[in-house]
């Protein structure tokens, strides 16, 4: 999870992404322009927090400096499984690396 392309299997966005390169990560989709930047910290090589700093998603609900801590329980061959947490509000999720 540390490096490589990650596509969200769960969101309504079927092609929302995540490309992670150690400390930095960036959210995408190929729908729109807008993304989020965030630079991330890694806890152990299970959980990580992830400081969001910039933003471009018109009315998202976090802004720059809010802190997301993810923690991955379950990795299942390509499929990472996830749970996130972020001001209170947790959720879970998949992703499939697709690309190094």
């Amino acid at each position: 999870m540390k490096k490589g392309k990650f596509l969200y299997l769960d969101a309504e966005d079927k092609t929302a992404y995540v490309e992670m390169d150690g400390n930095h990560q960036i959210e995408k989709s190929e729908k729109t322009p807008y993304y989020i930047e965030s630079t991330v910290e890694w806890v152990d090589d299970c959980t990580y927090i992830m400081t969001m700093t910039k933003i471009t998603i018109p009315d998202f609900p976090y802004g720059p400096g809010d802190k997301m801590r993810v923690d991955i329980t379950k990795v299942d061959g390509k499929i990472v499984y996830y749970t996130s947490t972020v001001n209170g509000t947790s959720w879970k999720g998949r992703f499939k690396k697709i690309h190094d």
